[in-house]
């Protein structure tokens, strides 16, 4: 979708929906009890848009939930203009792998939940918000920069491949869980004046060793 004339875009402008599935929505009794799966999970149902290329370069603002569940959409084009990236902006979608992200500044919570991004180059980044990247199983590598201050509660939790993170000895603060079950194994942390509870949580069977520079 070309919106590369648009400056602005409020919340959820673009945003898809997740609903649980329902007896009698889908099945034909109408008991009104929530499906599940043979392994217990709820079933739910995706609605959003369709397309898959998003051209923001002339955006200076998007809003929170701007994108999220767009199940289709594999690449966004941002501004040098566009600094902030709000809560939810792209969440769940899960198709998404390429975005420049060089020029933003703050980055909110859940932004990039659940997407398909498989490396990131964070130079301007200053704080990285609760759970921005939570589950993101394809990120293998993330690069900060000296601008690099804080990093929120789960920021980079459970994204299994993640090995690579350079520019972490720049953080000044560590969430809660922050990398927790990640591959990370080593970190330099020389600056940092706050490592939040389980920052590096591993599996109970995983015993590899961890290497912490302090």
């Amino acid at each position: 979708i070309d919106l590369s004339k648009v400056k602005s875009i409020g919340a959820y402008a673009f945003s898809g929906d997740v609903l649980n599935v329902y007896k009698g929505q889908d099945l034909a009794d109408t008991s009104g009890n929530e499906v599940v799966d043979a392994d217990g999970n709820y079933v739910y149902k995706y609605y959003s848009p369709k397309f898959t290329e998003i051209d923001l370069s002339n955006a200076t603002k998007i809003g929170a939930d701007a994108f999220g569940f767009c199940m289709d959409l594999t690449k966004v084009t941002l501004s040098s203009l566009l600094t902030v990236i709000p809560e939810g902006a792209f969440r769940s979608c899960e198709k998404l792998e390429e975005i420049n992200l060089g020029s933003v500044v703050k980055i909110d919570g859940y932004a990039f939940h659940k997407t398909a991004l498989t490396a990131l180059e964070l130079t301007s980044a200053e704080s990285i918000g609760d759970f921005a990247f939570l589950e993101c199983s394809a990120l293998t590598s993330v690069g900060f920069s000296d601008k690099i201050n804080s990093l929120g509660e789960g920021a980079f939790a459970y994204c299994p491949t993640l090995a690579t993170v350079t520019g972490m000895k720049f953080i000044d603060r560590l969430g809660d869980y922050s990398f927790a079950y990640t591959d990370v194994k080593e970190a330099d942390l020389t600056e940092a004046k706050y490592i939040g509870t389980h920052a590096f949580m591993k599996e109970k069977a995983d015993r590899t060793e961890f290497k912490l520079v302090l």
